[in-house]
């Protein structure tokens, strides 16, 4: 369920392969749960992903931003970790 999921943190790598505004898109029962899908926004297709073996928190921002590098540091060695 949503409010169990980890918050201030990042939880995956992944490849950013498709972008749509949410009018274009049917999220199904799932997805609906988990994201904000009102007109206006914007969905990501996501591929390739790969799951840390434990959270490393870092404060995000709206829009696209750039990790710190001691943040991606952490995010390489939990993917090295868990692999």
């Amino acid at each position: 369920m949503p409010e169990t999921l980890p918050r201030g943190a990042i939880v995956c790598m992944c490849e950013v392969t498709e972008c749509r505004l949410t009018e274009q898109i049917f999220p199904g029962e799932v997805e609906a749960l988990y994201g904000d899908f009102s007109p206006g926004r914007y969905a990501f297709k996501l591929e390739n992903v790969r799951p840390l073996r434990n959270p490393v928190q870092c404060n995000g921002a709206l829009s696209l931003w750039e990790v710190p590098l001691h943040i991606w540091r952490q995010v390489t060695e939990e993917l090295k970790a868990g692999a």
